[in-house]
């Protein structure tokens, strides 16, 4: 199953994203960055480059192709839907203003296409919780690159002062219940109605344990 995942979904409007979207937050928290180089090469598994950036306003062309070129099942685990409304999340993944937004792209170096996108909301009611997605071009799946932009996510919150990621993930999405429980990071998931809810913290605590889906 592909390494993707719904929407940040808590609070989600019929288009498929958060009804908070258009709600500031209001808070004197430090800004979101995502750390290290603006455009920071790595390497995944198989040693195919790609680079990591944050993502722009310009980049909503190119974020568009990708969720149109999901597969349906792709389509269905990232949006549970295989219609999700394209404009609200183009406008969700590219409408940053790294306060209560965030969101980061991996780019393919040998095409310079747009092949993954990873974004969080910060929670108005609760600043230290946000919520995130992760989306990966089918043929990019299970090479390492959730796990990357997952990992730039935590260290873009981590300093903002959010201490929780959260979402939602369908329980038969193997891939990406294998990806957190392997992670390192500490959780909580909790499985609900065929979804597993989930809870990354941001900072190791000796205290939180890890509380396995069923």
């Amino acid at each position: 199953m592909p390494v993707i995942q719904r929407a940040p979904h808590g609070r989600m409007s019929s288009g498929g994203t958060p009804a908070s979207a258009s709600t500031l937050l209001g808070c004197t928290s430090q800004a979101l960055r995502v750390a290290g180089d603006p455009a920071a090469a790595v390497g995944l598994r198989d040693g195919v480059a790609v680079h990591l950036r944050p993502v722009r306003a310009e980049d909503a062309a190119a974020i568009r192709c990708l969720f149109q070129g999901l597969s349906e099942t792709s389509t269905w685990l990232r949006f549970f839907t295989v219609c999700p409304s394209l404009d609200r999340v183009v406008d969700w993944a590219t409408e940053v203003d790294n306060d209560r937004r965030l969101g980061v792209v991996a780019i393919a170096a040998d095409t310079g296409q747009l092949i993954a996108h990873a974004g969080l909301e910060r929670d108005p009611r609760q600043p230290d919780r946000a919520e995130f997605a992760v989306a990966v071009a089918d043929r990019y799946q299970g090479r390492g690159l959730g796990r990357l932009l997952l990992g730039r996510l935590v260290e873009a919150a981590r300093p903002a002062g959010i201490r929780w990621l959260t979402g939602e993930v369908l329980a038969n999405n193997h891939r990406m219940v294998h990806l957190l429980r392997h992670s390192g990071w500490i959780l909580r998931l909790r499985l609900s109605c065929g979804v597993v809810l989930v809870e990354l913290s941001t900072w190791s605590s000796p205290d939180t344990g890890m509380i396995p889906a069923a």
